[in-house]
């Protein structure tokens, strides 16, 4: 949600076990987002690539671009408490 302004609803779009988790969102949203978690194996390890893809005019990326940067920061955060990680 960008606070004061757009409140988005989030679903799950698409889960590939191992693989991604794709996320949309829904109810009229004010401009078409998605989160994208892409997961790669690497030996051991885990690589894992987050992106945000929405489409927006120039107006609405300059009011939303910080927030959907601190949701971006937030994702990745919680996934490194999940597992315990530093980042």
């Amino acid at each position: 949600m960008v606070q004061n302004t757009i409140k988005l609803s989030l679903q799950i779009a698409e889960r590939i076990e191992n693989k991604a988790v794709n996320i949309t969102a829904i109810n009229n949203p004010p401009f078409p987002v998605q989160l994208n978690w892409l997961l790669e194996a690497n030996g051991e390890n885990t690589n894992v690539t987050f992106t945000i893809n929405a489409e927006l005019n120039m107006m609405m990326k300059m009011m939303v671009s910080g927030p959907l940067q601190k949701l971006a920061d937030h994702e990745v955060s919680s996934l490194a408490a999940v597992l315990k990680i530093k980042e």
